[in-house]
């Protein structure tokens, strides 16, 4: 009996005040499914680009096509079921920063894990491809690769780290 007249003294407590003013609009949540934003392989051209980056790359495109990263550039991409396995990464070292780091090794992880390496001993466009053991993707999900490298060039002026040159990243059939 108590609860119900503890009820009833709360119920005129649930008005509306007459200043209501409904929600504001409201975004539909980025999911693993959203095909048309993410991306299993995404060139750093294309305007969806950032959505993929969870840190490590610079916002700014360059000459149109590429862009900068720091020492560990991060990106989330979409898996299709389809998507046999193999990884490409499609990056150059600057001639600018090469003169400073010198030869540079690029490590590559997904999902955490180890894929592979490249040694990049002179400045230039570099492509890493190669298939990935089973188990290290996940289809029809969001997966993680990450791209580091072993030598930065770092700013005398500002302190901006610069690592590679990003052109394309992602998985392919």
């Amino acid at each position: 009996m108590r609860l119900v007249l503890f009820s009833l003294l709360l119920l005129p407590a649930c008005r509306p005040s007459g200043d209501w003013q409904p929600l504001p609009f409201q975004r539909t949540a980025l999911t693993a499914n959203d095909e048309s934003v993410l991306r299993s392989f995404v060139r750093m051209a294309d305007p969806e680009a950032p959505r993929h980056f969870l840190g490590g790359v610079s916002p700014s495109l360059e000459a149109g096509s590429w862009r900068w990263t720091r020492k560990r550039p991060e990106l989330k991409l979409f898996v299709r079921p389809e998507t046999a396995g193999r990884l490409r990464v499609e990056f150059a070292v600057a001639e600018d920063t090469f003169r400073e780091t010198g030869p540079v090794r690029v490590a590559f992880f997904v999902n955490g894990s180890r894929a592979g390496e490249q040694r990049c001993p002179r400045p230039g466009q570099y492509s890493f491809e190669q298939p990935l053991p089973a188990g290290l993707l996940r289809p029809g999900a969001l997966n993680m690769l990450a791209i580091e490298v072993d030598k930065v060039w770092i700013s005398p002026a500002d302190g901006e780290v610069l690592g590679l040159i990003l052109l394309a990243a992602g998985f392919l059939p």
